[in-house]
């Protein structure tokens, strides 16, 4: 059980999100299972359609849109990358049947090098601002970034999906860099196999 299944605030996104997905059993009859804490129905016919036809990098953007309207501060890579994992785990391919990217064990963990290329693509377009400190690269939206994903990008993802992204990046997000890898180590223990610190996260 997670640390942040006790917070209430959690709680209550929960039980926003179940009403949500409950009002569309009246209206669509294909579902499948998907839990996201403890929110289990969840209708993929044509949520799946319609995430079929976005890109990746507009998940991508989603996810850290909601990093930064729930924690508003620069996020390193390597936290946004185990977090997008989690996403992808957890929402994404569940309801695509395939995960949204290429994630492979690596020396600290699940790694793409995908996540990099997006993040370069974002850039390019003066979404986001990727600054290089050291051995570190942190990430941060930008003024134009929330203005296009309000307006346009936002419009085109389904708002259940938005939500379980929102519940899930507030759930890891909150983690310090310890409990994140201890976390997505112990939940997916065979992205950890080539870690170089599995030693100290695994249980």
């Amino acid at each position: 059980m997670m640390s942040m299944m006790g917070n209430g605030k959690v709680y209550n996104q929960l039980d926003e999100l179940e009403k949500i997905l409950s009002e569309k059993t009246e209206k669509d009859e294909e579902w499948d299972i998907l839990e996201i804490g403890e929110v289990k129905p969840v209708y993929t016919g044509k949520i799946k359609e319609r995430l079929q036809k976005l890109p990746p990098q507009a998940l991508v953007f989603a996810i850290l849109v909601k990093y930064f309207e729930k924690f508003k501060e620069v996020v390193k890579i390597t936290k946004f990358t185990k977090i997008t994992f989690e996403v992808d785990k957890k929402v994404l391919e569940p309801i695509l049947s395939k995960p949204l990217l290429s994630f492979e064990a690596d020396n600290f963990g699940p790694f793409t090098k995908e996540i990099y290329d997006i993040l370069g693509f974002l850039q390019n377009l003066d979404l986001v601002e990727i600054e290089n400190k050291g051995d570190q690269t942190e990430i941060t939206l930008t003024k134009k970034g929330l203005e296009v994903f309000k307006e346009r990008i936002s419009r085109e993802i389904p708002e259940e999906v938005l939500k379980m992204i929102e519940i899930v990046v507030e759930r890891y997000g909150s983690l310090n860099h310890d409990e994140l890898l201890r976390q997505v180590y112990n939940e997916y223990p065979e992205f950890a196999e080539k870690s170089r610190v599995k030693e100290k996260y695994l249980y």
